[in-house]
C-alpha cells in the first residue's frame, strides 16, 4: 500500500443486500451456528475466496452490515487481498472483498439448509 492510498479506500463500513442471510447464520446461543457476525463474514469472504468464486454486487439500496475495523483490525483480509489483486484499487479490493463474502454466505445458507450446521456445511463446499 502507497502512502497516499486509505486501506479499502476509506471504506468504515461494510454495506450488503444479503443481510438476512448473514444474520441466519450468526447466533451465539447456538452452536450449529457462527457466535458473532465478525465471524460469519469471515468465514464467508474465506469460503467465496476459497471457491475462486464472488457475486456481482448489484446495484440498489444495501444494508449496513459491520464496520470494516471490526472484520479486519489486524489488516491480515488487507494483506490478503491485496496479494490476491495487486493491481487493484483499495476501493476494487475492498468490493472484491465483499463481493467474495457475498457469494460465500450464500453458499453457506443453502448448505446449512441441507445439513443442519455451519461444519457440515463447510465440509460439504470443501
Amino acid at each position: 500500500m502507497s502512502q497516499l492510498e486509505r486501506p479499502w479506500g476509506g471504506a468504515a463500513k461494510i454495506y450488503t443486500k444479503k443481510r438476512r442471510l448473514f444474520d441466519e447464520l450468526t447466533d451465539p446461543k447456538n452452536p450449529k451456528k457462527l457466535p458473532r457476525l465478525m465471524d460469519t463474514f469471515h468465514v464467508a469472504a474465506a469460503l467465496g475466496i476459497r471457491l475462486g468464486r464472488a457475486d456481482l454486487l448489484a446495484e440498489g439500496p444495501r444494508e449496513e452490515l459491520i464496520n470494516v475495523y471490526t472484520v479486519d483490525s489486524e489488516g491480515v483480509l488487507w494483506l490478503l487481498m491485496s496479494s490476491l489483486y495487486p493491481d487493484a484499487s483499495g476501493q476494487e479490493r475492498f468490493e472484491k472483498l465483499v463481493s467474495h463474502a457475498e457469494y460465500g454466505v450464500e453458499r453457506l445458507v443453502e448448505e446449512y439448509h441441507t445439513f443442519g450446521s455451519i461444519q457440515s456445511a463447510l465440509d460439504r463446499l470443501l
